[in-house]
């Protein structure tokens, strides 16, 4: 592995981790729209840092020329440390606000919504039901099922994503030594 790859991977990690953890600070993390965002804005920023990561390993190690295989294996690489170190995020960020989420579902606010979607589709539930539709969801919380399901869309968007940079970025010119 590329010591350059990695830490454009770290760089990237830390900056999900510390946007992440900003949104969980100000308790957005449960809000749809900030959930929502928070996700495609982390996939979509991961492709900068491949070019970032190819750019800087051709121009210092392969003096401005790098084959679309060794452009391929640095963003991978980049890829690989930023998967695993945003999984690793989920998964705690997921356990330490579980407290935060079942109070969530037990809340008026969640109870409101549960009576919301019941008055829409009153053929498909009724209100005395929704007590045990919540304790249901209580139950399904999961953080395996909560991360997998992050990195999925990232897993699929980011490999694809590497090989697009590394066919964008492969080649060049060799660079002069002055």
């Amino acid at each position: 592995m590329n010591k350059k790859a990695l830490i454009v991977g770290l760089i990237y990690s830390i900056l999900y981790i510390l946007f992440k953890f900003l949104l969980f600070v100000n308790n957005l993390t449960f809000e749809r729209f900030w959930f929502n965002f928070a996700h495609i804005l982390s996939v979509l920023a991961l492709f900068p840092f491949f070019f970032i990561s190819i750019y800087w390993i051709k121009k210092r190690d392969y003096e401005g020329v790098i084959s679309g295989r060794e452009a391929a294996r640095m963003a991978l690489t980049t890829f690989a440390v930023a998967l695993l170190v945003t999984a690793v995020y989920n998964y705690i960020e997921f356990k330490i606000s579980l407290p935060q989420q079942i109070a969530y579902y037990k809340g008026p606010v969640h109870y409101q919504n549960m009576l919301d979607l019941q008055l829409k589709n009153a053929a498909k539930f009724k209100v005395e039901q929704i007590p045990g539709i919540i304790e249901e969801q209580i139950s399904s919380l999961s953080a395996i099922k909560a991360t997998t399901g992050k990195l999925f869309s990232l897993l699929l968007l980011g490999v694809s994503g590497a090989f697009i940079s590394a066919l964008l970025l492969k080649g060049g010119r060799k660079l002069k030594n002055d």
